[in-house]
C-alpha cells in the first residue's frame, strides 16, 4: 500500500503537504470523537443515576463540543485530500497524453481507442477515491478500533474485552472477504476489459444501427460480459459467508449481551453502572462497525489506483 501512494505521489509532489494536512486532521479528528465518547459515558452513567442538573449540562456541552470539532476536522481532512486528488487526477491526464502524442502510429494499430481512452481518462479518475477518501478513512479505520478498546478497557473490563473480541473477530472476517490476490487481480482485470470493450461499442454504433446487427456481433465485448458475470458470481460466493457472519455479530450484538447480563449482572449492587455500560456498548460497537465497513473495498480501490 505504501509503494502504490509513494507512486502516486510522484505524479503530483508539489502537493504533498496536502497529504501531511490530510493526516494530522485525521489523527485529530479521531482524538477528538474518542473524548466525546468519554463524555457522553459520564453524561449516561450520571442521568440514571439522577444526578445534578448542572453537571449533566456540562457533560452534554462536552460531548456536543468535542463531536463538533471531530467532525469539523475530519471535513477538513477530505477537502485537503480533495484537492491532493483533483491535482493528481490532472496531472495523471496531462503525462498520458504527452506520451500519446510521441506514440508512433504502431501503438495506435496494437491498442483499441477504448483501452487508449481508459487508460488515459477513466484510469486516472480511478486513483480519485484511493487518494481523496481512503486516506482519510484508513486512519480513522486504523486508530478509532484501538481508541475504542483502549476507552472500553477505561469504562470497564466487560466493556474493554467485549470491544477487543469485536475487533479481532472483524479482522479475521476481513481477511476473508478480501480473497485470494490473483482472483482480485483476475476480477479486477475482467471489470477493466469489459470497460474498454463497452466504450469500442458504444463509438461503433452507429455502425450498428445502420446495418442492423446486435451485440453479439462484437464478440470481445459478448465474451467481456460473460467473463465479468462469471468473475462476479464466483467473487460473492467467496464473500457471503464472512459478510453475513460480520453483520450478525455487529447488528445482533443487543440479542448477543442482554441474555448474558440479565443471568449474570447483580442489579443490586451495580444496576446503574451495568445499564450505563450496556448503552455505551451498544454505541461503541456501531461506531466500530461504521470504521471498519469503510475500508471493506480497500483492496480493490488499492488496485484500481494502481
Amino acid at each position: 500500500m505504501i509503494k502504490i501512494y509513494k507512486k502516486l505521489i510522484s505524479y503530483a509532489p508539489e502537493k504533498k503537504y496536502l497529504l501531511v494536512m490530510t493526516i494530522i486532521f485525521s489523527v485529530s479528528s479521531a482524538l477528538f470523537q474518542i473524548f466525546s465518547f468519554y463524555y457522553l459515558y459520564k453524561f449516561l452513567l450520571k442521568i440514571i443515576s439522577n444526578s445534578e442538573m448542572e453537571y449533566l449540562m456540562n457533560s452534554s456541552v462536552r460531548v456536543v463540543s468535542f463531536m463538533f470539532c471531530g467532525a469539523l476536522l475530519y471535513f477538513l481532512s477530505l477537502l485537503v485530500s480533495h484537492l491532493f486528488a483533483f491535482r493528481l487526477e490532472t496531472n495523471l491526464r496531462k503525462y498520458g497524453i504527452d506520451g500519446l502524442s510521441k506514440a508512433s502510429f504502431k501503438f495506435f494499430d496494437m491498442n483499441s481507442s477504448g483501452v487508449i481512452r481508459k487508460q488515459i481518462d477513466d484510469n486516472a479518475a480511478q486513483t480519485h477515491t484511493a487518494v481523496a477518501h481512503l486516506i482519510p478513512d484508513n486512519i480513522g479505520a486504523t486508530l478509532m478500533p484501538f481508541f475504542i478498546i483502549v476507552l472500553g478497557f477505561f469504562i470497564s473490563l466487560r466493556v474493554g474485552l467485549i470491544m477487543l473480541f469485536l475487533a479481532i473477530v472483524s479482522c479475521i472476517l476481513f481477511t476473508f472477504m478480501v480473497g485470494n490476490k490473483e482472483f482480485m487481480k483476475i476480477y479486477l482485470s475482467a471489470m477493466d476489459k469489459l470497460s474498454s470493450e463497452t466504450v469500442e461499442y458504444i463509438r461503433g454504433i452507429q455502425v450498428i444501427k445502420i446495418f442492423g446487427i446486435d451485440v453479439r456481433s462484437f464478440k470481445q465485448l459478448n465474451e467481456a460480459i460473460k467473463n465479468y458475470a462469471q468473475y462476479s458470481l464466483a467473487y460473492a460466493y467467496t464473500c457471503r459467508i464472512p459478510w453475513v457472519l460480520f453483520q450478525e455479530m455487529f447488528l445482533g450484538i443487543v440479542a448477543i449481551l442482554i441474555p448474558l447480563i440479565i443471568n449474570f449482572t447483580d442489579y443490586k449492587t451495580d444496576s446503574c453502572q451495568t445499564l450505563t455500560e450496556l448503552l455505551i456498548l451498544f454505541f461503541l460497537s456501531g461506531v466500530m462497525f461504521s470504521y471498519v465497513y469503510k475500508v471493506m473495498n480497500l483492496s480493490m480501490y488499492l488496485y484500481k489506483a494502481q
